[in-house]
């Protein structure tokens, strides 16, 4: 997780800005309506400093992605989502990532 922290953090100051993280969410592979996006930065800000420190970001991409592929699978995905094969969903989270979904 610390890479893709790291990634996001774009002035390395230890912290995910709310702005950037609703950025994550409204970009490729998220592509998420601004409903999803407000519940999930509101969710996970935990202290409630406008910013998310490496733990609760930690919690906020797990969420996001969890997100994302129970999206992909209903009636309604984001664009972004890839294909079902067989009974695993693969999303372009999963193939970035390496984790066993391949085309």
């Amino acid at each position: 997780m610390v890479p893709r922290f790291k990634e996001y953090d774009r002035d390395g100051n230890g912290y995910v800005s709310l702005d950037e993280a609703k950025s994550i969410l409204q970009s490729a592979p998220f592509n998420f309506p601004a409903s999803k996006v407000g519940h999930l930065l509101a969710k996970f800000d935990k202290d409630g400093n406008g910013k998310l420190d490496i733990e609760e970001f930690a919690d906020f991409y797990a969420e996001a992605k969890a997100t994302y592929v129970s999206l992909c699978s209903s009636g309604q995905p984001p664009s972004g989502c890839i294909a079902t094969f067989g009974r695993q969903l693969c999303t372009t989270i999963e193939i970035s990532q390496s984790d066993g979904c391949s085309l």
